[in-house]
């Protein structure tokens, strides 16, 4: 392969990151930007993008060959995109951990309504025996795991430490162990956590054997709106639902209807249809519901991890040689 002569970083990643880089690959000239304007005027002399964000002109980058995304999610795979030779690829592994523990964020502060104890103390008011909240455990309950990839998979490893019964759905359910994951470090690599993995025919099985249930999908053209109107009437009366995978996963009105209705406890949302979350948006009202914004990273973008996966690519891509994180374009993950 061609030795690359440009990157372009779509960030402002600290220098140390950029001299690692320099230091194995001294020949590259390395470039940031600040700002998404920055990054599409700077895109016409550049071979390899490491970016966050895909710009609109990507395609029209006349010697731009690969884009190494810094996040795992890639919802900019327009139909041009998938006809291009542009290889993409993203930072699977680098954000599975925070990711997990933001879920069983939601999820312990539902079981354990510590909301609600943060309120009375707010108020210094010590709550007598006979005035306590009814609480919740985690172990003996069942959760289900929508989307059983490297993050579904920390997900039931977590799961696992609190005696949970772990369902999961994944495309292609009898492939249970995942050869890939050489930067999850955390989890089910086997597939032996759940008792049962099933296929996308197997959702509505899911859906009313689980007391809490995660949605840990891409977004595609075959998951959009994937939690509609008769998922919610299939869900086990008072589940809880997280989603921590993309905000057009879930039908927010059918949501809302279901909230209203009583047939599900509440909801852990760190994903939006839109995003910021309007002001006028209804979701924000409902004490049910834990919003948080887009945050599940937790403010830590990993860029050690990010930066060492680029870095494998990198030398990868120099030797010609199958690289890691590869977007199937056709799918959109």
């Amino acid at each position: 392969m061609e030795q690359p002569r440009k990157i372009l970083i779509g960030k402002d990643l600290d220098q140390s990151y950029i001299d690692k880089i320099l230091d194995k690959y001294p020949w590259v000239e390395v470039d940031t930007c600040t700002s998404e304007e920055e990054q599409e005027r700077k895109l016409s002399d550049v071979d390899i993008l490491f970016t966050r964000v895909i710009p609109k002109t990507t395609l029209k980058a006349p010697k731009l060959r690969w884009v190494q995304f810094m996040w795992e999610g890639i919802d900019e795979i327009t139909e041009d995109f998938r006809d291009s030779k542009i290889i993409l690829t993203n930072a699977g592994g680098a954000h599975t951990i925070p990711i997990a523990e933001h879920t069983f964020t939601f999820i312990l502060d539902h079981e354990k309504r510590s909301f609600l104890y943060h309120a009375y103390q707010k108020k210094r008011e010590w709550l007598g025996w006979k005035n306590q909240p009814k609480l919740g455990t985690l172990h003996g309950k069942t959760i289900g795991i929508i989307g059983y990839g490297r993050i579904g998979r920390a997900i039931a490893g977590i799961a696992k430490g609190f005696g949970m019964k772990v369902l999961a759905m994944k495309r292609t359910p009898a492939d249970r162990s995942r050869s890939d994951l050489k930067y999850a470090t955390c989890c089910d690599k086997e597939g032996k956590i759940p008792s049962e993995i099933h296929g996308p025919e197997g959702l509505h099985h899911i859906l009313s054997n689980s007391d809490h249930i995660v949605l840990s999908l891409p977004l595609t053209e075959d998951t959009n709106n994937f939690i509609g109107p008769e998922e919610f009437k299939s869900m086990k009366k008072g589940t809880f639902l997280v989603n921590i995978g993309r905000g057009a996963l879930i039908d927010e009105k059918a949501l809302m209807a279901a909230l209203d209705g009583g047939s599900i406890s509440g909801a852990g949302l760190d994903v939006f249809k839109e995003e910021p979350l309007p002001p006028e948006n209804p979701l924000w009202a409902y004490e049910n519901v834990m919003i948080t914004p887009h945050s599940s990273v937790g403010g830590d973008p990993a860029d050690d991890q990010v930066v060492d996966i680029f870095i494998e690519n990198l030398q990868r891509y120099i030797d010609g040689i199958e690289m890691i994180n590869v977007i199937d374009k056709k799918r959109g993950y």
